[in-house]
């Protein structure tokens, strides 16, 4: 026997899976938090690494859908607002965008928090924290939506309607990411059971 590999069950090096709920509960979020007593060979970090993602998969499927009906409804109103200010109000469309973008980014907030996210809010329907944080990573989403608008409009001359819809998904595969690992990550203190994510 070479040794044992931390995961939902304990496994051995040759592939037979034996339950351990205490290296279970060592294991939380995302993380594969492995107890200082526990010996883990390096040949058996992929079972453990491919365990987990077979397990997860599922969950993860349900969760990118809501987040991108969500998002859909996002971008529906970031279009509306974002034409309205240009073609009505003669905005620019750089401004358009950062305007249209905030807007959709409180409605996607709210709708993740309250459907796609609910098993992990720690604080509520609504918390300033919590918008914060999404914030937080829907501006570097913004960045990524700002330059490749600016590339496609200013570089290849695309119009703008049509360049702001590869813009937002750019921006999209980027807020997704962040989501999932920062804004409404699985903590110990906060992770509540899953009610059909």
């Amino acid at each position: 026997m070479s040794g044992w590999v931390g995961s939902h069950d304990r496994v051995r090096s040759d592939g037979v899976a034996v339950d351990q709920p205490e290296l279970n509960a060592r294991m939380t979020g995302h993380g594969i938090g492995i107890g200082e007593s526990t010996r883990v060979p390096a040949l058996d970090i992929p079972i453990l690494v491919a365990q987990r993602v077979r397990r997860r998969l599922p969950s993860l499927m349900r969760r990118l859908s809501k987040f991108t009906l969500v998002g859909a409804s996002g971008s529906a109103m970031n279009m509306v607002i974002f034409s309205l200010l240009t073609t009505r109000l003669g905005m620019h469309y750089l401004f358009a965008s950062t305007f249209a973008f905030e807007l959709s980014m409180c409605s996607n907030y709210l709708l993740n928090n309250n459907w796609t996210f609910s098993d992990r809010r720690s604080r509520g329907a609504f918390s300033l924290l919590g918008l914060a944080s999404y914030q937080a990573v829907s501006l570097a989403a913004l960045g990524i939506n700002l330059g490749v608008l600016q590339l496609l409009v200013g570089v290849f001359g695309l119009h703008p309607l049509a360049a702001n819809v590869g813009a937002i998904g750019a921006g999209a595969v980027w807020n997704f990411s962040g989501s999932v690992f920062w804004t409404w990550r699985r903590t110990a203190a906060f992770a509540r059971p899953a009610t059909g994510e």
